[in-house]
């Protein structure tokens, strides 16, 4: 009689919606400018490959410039070194073809541009370039007659050479809008793949200037800009976004989204001469662009608008603005105006840190705690206590809140509670003050220590008090936490009613942790009518802020047409967003896609590759998938005995197909000594836990008498044990 093993599993169902951490606490930064010289590197002899294409003549509605864009563009990358393929006015296959042909020559390494100018558009959150000779009559047809930017992109990241670069002058206004019920205008925002770098016109949902020249407006500072001599990629399009917002007015803000780990120059040289001659005037721009930057941020004297925030702070960063750079770190970790990017946080905090901003100081600090994998930093406390050292000694409230928490854990150093102690009172000090003021986050944050008793004795009435003040002047942050008061009944009355209420407000003003939670609340009915469709909603909205959890989720309910139909290419593709900011769920979960050929080709090596992953980060699903493409050879070297070693792993955590393949494997004596006692404990525990492969295990063990006398009555119990569970091999023992 044949014992079974489980099989590989991806996330379930019941796993996707957990409660997840709240977020980090943002922060007013101390006041402080300086410029600080970057040194400069680059690599030599490689190759430059250009795809540069125009699209003027489109039936519906022409464009003059963007054929002299293109044309223009082909001349300058020639002078930059690039080989270039020019195409003008291109249907779909034309620019199918030649960026397949692209695709071929950036194989051989070195750098990828692409450069499109003409129509573009986006569709429910992707971005498509318009062939000239397209006939579109509504949404339903872009993806069809349109060229997907991301199929672009997907062409230059298989390259798997040292840069791509791709810049889109294609955000101008809409050529078919009667057909569109969204009306949207631009392209949506895009994440950088490893590697690249994105550069948009306009800010993502916003139109982009033809251009009253013979160059559009944002051509026409590029090609500027390109002549210069030792900028940096990112310096070129910082130079470009400035100069453009000027020339608008404010009405166009290019945009950009990067990804790089090296330095790359379109023209080697000395940047001095630049710098000098920019300098006088940098600080007194930089201070006016952040003054406008936290008006809109706040509201104050103007209406609240965090991504014009975005914007101004962006301009005053890119002219070295130490508390901008902060700021916006602070923004792209939270998701206020734009999707939550951690990694480009990091860029920002690290600037600003540079500078000895205290805010920025903070900000590094935690990202080196390891709390996020998404930031790209390897954890480590040591690193993170120097800086929240240096934030905590400029008198900054968050830097020594945090440097508290770090002492009194002992993280980083060694575990002193008088010290810590010590540091929440002074925090609490410089904290107080401003929360009697009405500073809504420094009520919120009073409050959260009122909640745990940090520096103070625990109060539930004083950290209710304070959050409703928070939440009351609309601080996002500090009604999701009242939300979660009165969801857990702390301090005041349980009511599933109120914490809806509060989560909603939150919500809805883009708080991507109140939107996953509302998710739940629908997903589950609790508080709510059970509706599938209205969480696929909240995920949604959350997911296109770039939370991950939120993207395995919605990911999840593609895969399982639950409030959506039926799609493995929908769930891959949120899989993926998910597990590429290194979200072992999603990672487990797109392994297991690649396993079995859902929604992409199959294949063993890419399955590997991601379970491998979110085995590594401590998965236990993953680390007992990894364990089974071990033990059967997918994608590696057969081995029983490193297979024991994963499904150990998984078993230890309370996996029970962990247990279950481990017992088999004691049961037959591979990779680990053979023992009937050690393959019925581990069944056991499977059991305990409803596995019904493993109940069925232990009915074969009472049948055969192994590691227990044999029992025909016992068997037969856990026999039916399996069989109520579902389990159609029980069901036929059953009958014998």
């Amino acid at each position: 009689m044949r014992i079974a093993s489980g099989l590989l599993l991806g996330s379930l169902g019941c796993c996707c919606l957990l409660a997840q951490s709240g977020p980090g606490k943002p922060t007013t930064p101390p006041r402080a400018i300086a410029v600080k010289p970057a040194a400069q590197t680059t690599a030599k002899g490689e190759a430059r490959v250009a795809l540069v294409i125009g699209n003027g003549a489109y039936p519906s509605s022409p464009l003059k410039n963007p054929v002299n864009d293109a044309r223009a563009m082909a001349s300058a990358l020639r002078d930059c070194g690039f080989q270039v393929e020019l195409v003008l006015n291109a249907d779909r296959t034309r620019m199918f073809q030649a960026v397949r042909d692209f695709g071929q020559k950036i194989n051989g390494g070195g750098v990828g541009l692409f450069y499109f100018a003409g129509h573009g558009m986006a569709v429910r959150g992707s971005n498509y370039l318009i062939p000239v000779a397209s006939d579109i009559a509504g949404e339903d047809e872009v993806e069809i007659q349109g060229l997907s930017v991301q199929s672009v992109l997907n062409k230059m990241e298989a390259a798997k050479n040292r840069l791509n670069l791709m810049v889109l002058d294609a955000c101008r206004n809409n050529p078919f809008g009667r057909g569109f019920r969204s009306g949207t205008q631009g392209l949506a925002q895009m994440d950088a793949p490893s590697g690249s770098f994105i550069a948009y016109a306009t800010a993502p949902g916003h139109t982009a200037s033809d251009g009253g020249g013979a160059n559009g407006l944002y051509t026409q500072h590029l090609l500027k800009a390109l002549k210069q001599p030792g900028l940096k990629v990112e310096e070129v399009f910082k130079q470009v976004r400035v100069e453009v917002k000027q020339d608008s007015r404010d009405l166009q803000v290019p945009w950009d989204s990067s990804s790089l780990t090296g330095d790359f120059y379109f023209r080697p040289g000395s940047a001095m001469g630049v710098a000098l001659a920019q300098a006088p005037a940098a600080s007194s721009v930089a201070e006016a662009a952040y003054a406008k930057g936290m008006a809109s941020c706040f509201g104050v004297g103007v209406p609240k608008d965090p991504q014009e925030a975005l914007i101004h702070l962006m301009e005053a960063a890119d002219l070295g603005h130490s508390e901008a750079q902060a700021r916006l770190g602070w923004l792209y970790a939270s998701g206020i105006g734009t999707p939550i990017n951690d990694a480009k946080a990091v860029d920002y905090f690290r600037l600003s840190a540079e500078q000895g901003n205290a805010f920025g100081l903070w900000g590094l600090a935690r990202a080196y705690l390891g709390e996020n994998p998404a930031n790209g930093l390897e954890k480590d406390e040591k690193k993170a206590l120097e800086y929240m050292e240096q934030s905590a000694a400029q008198g900054f409230w968050q830097g020594l809140l945090a440097l508290g928490d770090m002492y009194t854990k002992g993280v980083g150093t060694t575990r002193d509670e008088g010290r810590g102690l010590l540091l929440y009172r002074k925090a609490l000090a410089a904290l107080r003050p401003l929360a009697e003021q009405g500073d809504a986050e420094a009520c919120d944050c009073l409050a959260g220590m009122y909640q745990v008793g940090k520096g103070m004795p625990q109060s539930d009435s004083e950290a209710l008090a304070w959050y409703r003040k928070a939440a009351g002047l609309g601080f996002r942050r500090a009604q999701w936490n009242l939300s979660l008061i009165y969801q857990n009944g702390k301090g005041v009355a349980q009511s599933d009613a109120d914490a809806l209420a509060w989560l909603r407000k939150s919500a809805e003003q883009g708080f991507v942790y109140a939107q996953f939670a509302l998710a739940k609340m629908y997903a589950n009915g609790k508080g709510v009518a059970k509706s599938d469709t209205e969480a696929v909603g909240w995920l949604r909205k959350a997911a296109e802020q770039g939370y991950a959890p939120a993207e395995h989720s919605l990911g999840w309910m593609f895969d399982n047409g639950k409030g959506v139909t039926q799609s493995d290419a929908e769930a891959t593709a949120w899989y993926r967003k998910a597990a590429e900011q290194g979200y072992s769920e999603a990672q487990n979960s797109l392994g297991v896609h690649y396993l079995n050929g859902k929604g992409l080709s199959q294949s063993d090596a890419e399955a590997l590759h991601w379970v491998r992953k979110a085995a590594d980060q401590g998965h236990s699903l993953a680390q007992f998938n990894l364990g089974w493409m071990i033990e059967n050879g997918k994608g590696v070297a057969q081995s029983d005995a490193e297979a024991a070693t994963w499904y150990r792993k998984s078993a230890d955590q309370g996996n029970s197909w962990g247990q279950t393949n481990l017992g088999l494997l004691y049961y037959k004596g591979k990779g680990v000594p053979q023992s009937d006692a050690e393959a019925m404990a581990l069944y056991r525990k499977a059991a305990d836990l409803g596995n019904s492969t493993a109940q069925r295990n232990i009915g074969i063990m009472y049948q055969t008498g192994r590691a227990v006398p044999a029992d025909p009555a016992q068997a037969r119990i856990w026999y039916q044990k399996a069989a109520d569970n579902g389990d159609e091999a029980a069901k036929k023992l059953l009958t014998r």
